[in-house]
Formats: C-alpha cells, sequence, structure tokens
C-alpha cells in the first residue's frame, strides 16, 4: 500500500463521522482516472513539517470537502440536486432520486391506523401486496389499464427509497395536497409519482393512466380504514 493510499485511509475513517454528506452519495462506478486525481489533491493539501500540525486538520477538511464534491460530479455524470420538501428531501441526479427522511427516529416506528385511497371499488380490481407493522400496499387496477399502487409506511422505512428519474417527462417537483407538500415526477414512460408525509406516515403513489388532476384527487380523496 502507497503513502498516498494510506493517507487516504486516513482521511476517510477520521472524518466519515464527521461528514454526513458522504453517506448519502449514490453507490455508482468512479470514472477512471479520478484515483490519481484524488491523490493528487490528498498530497497538494498534506504536509509532515513540524511548522504546519496545527493547520493540517483544517487543510485535510478542506481536501475530503473538495474530494467529496469531485465524487458526486464523478460518479453520477453531472450535478445532484437536493430539493428539500415539508419533512424530506429528495437528491437527485441524472439516472435517478433518492428519498431522504429527517426526523425518521421521532416519528412512528410501526404503523397503528391504515389508510387507503377512496376509489370505485366496483370499477378496480385490489389486490392487497402487504400489511404489516412497517408497510401497507394495496394495488388496484381497472379494466381499461388504469393501475395505481397505494403504499403507507413508516418514515425510516421510505429512507433512501429510489425513484427512477433519468429522461423525466417531469422531474421531481412540489406540489400542494391540501395544506401538505407533495413531490410529484413523471418518467420517461409516462409512470406517475406522487410522496408526501401526512404527519405521521409517509405516502406514496404509484399510477399509470391517470391524469395530474385525476392523481391529486385520488391522493385527496385517501381516509383511514375503518376498525372493521
Amino acid at each position: 500500500m502507497t503513502n498516498d493510499e494510506k493517507i487516504a485511509i486516513a482521511l476517510k475513517s477520521d472524518y466519515l463521522s464527521e461528514l454526513s454528506v458522504y453517506e448519502m452519495l449514490p453507490n455508482s462506478r468512479i470514472r477512471s482516472g479520478f484515483d490519481r486525481r484524488m491523490k493528487k489533491m490528498i498530497n497538494e493539501s498534506y504536509t509532515d513539517t513540524a511548522k504546519t500540525v496545527r493547520h493540517r486538520r483544517v487543510k485535510l477538511r478542506l481536501a475530503i470537502a473538495v474530494i467529496i464534491a469531485a465524487t458526486a460530479a464523478l460518479a453520477t455524470g453531472g450535478t445532484i440536486l437536493l430539493k428539500h420538501w415539508d419533512t424530506f428531501a429528495v437528491k437527485e441526479n441524472d439516472k435517478y432520486s433518492v428519498i431522504l427522511i429527517s426526523d425518521a427516529e421521532n416519528s412512528p416506528q410501526c404503523i397503528t391506523r391504515y389508510y387507503e385511497p377512496d376509489l370505485d371499488k366496483t370499477a378496480y380490481a385490489t389486490r392487497l401486496i402487504e400489511k404489516t407493522e412497517y408497510a401497507y400496499i394495496v394495488e388496484y387496477i381497472n379494466k381499461h389499464g388504469k393501475q395505481l399502487i397505494f403504499t403507507q409506511c413508516t418514515r425510516s422505512q421510505m429512507e433512501n427509497a429510489q425513484i427512477g428519474t433519468e429522461d423525466a417527462q417531469t422531474p421531481p417537483e412540489k406540489v400542494e395536497l391540501g395544506d401538505k407538500s407533495a413531490m410529484y415526477c413523471v418518467s420517461k414512460k409516462g409512470m406517475a409519482f406522487l410522496v408526501w408525509d401526512n404527519g405521521e406516515y409517509m405516502f406514496h403513489i404509484t399510477a399509470t393512466g391517470f391524469g395530474r388532476d385525476e392523481l391529486f384527487r385520488t391522493a385527496m380523496s385517501i381516509k383511514e380504514l375503518s376498525a372493521d
């Protein structure tokens, strides 16, 4: 192992816990040549002279910040955009978007009340995909091919969920659902996504064949399931 590699390992070990943004980088292949440039940046910022020991941590911290920014750009092939909603954010890059949840540890860790959209049960076939204390997922589909998948889950379950937004018809944008702020986007193939926090749980709708206004009306119709 070269000195440069040892330095890189030490940098990561020493500062990983302080730089949460490092943990949010996508798991992507680093382009060739990046390793060489990273080592060069570290060498330019690192010194063993006794005179500058007290400044080393500041320099290394700056070097790591530069490396993180460079890694993000090289790994995704472009700029990462971070958009904020009420209790979550969406990290958007060229290939996909990742949902980041805030304050998940202080929210309900299991579901005690279940919700569903108010769709005409005579027009839609219903299939229960999952019902646990962490997630409730139901699929609705009609004879014309319209499909909607409704997901209710705890905030922690939604953490790091990925949505394919490469060449999206509508990139992730903020819309209002009553007094709630929701993330809305439409994929390259026309699949619509709607994600929001109802103040207790995360709701996620994936729909095909639904217009924007119809999708929003469906989201606004969501109500708590009766006990029976």
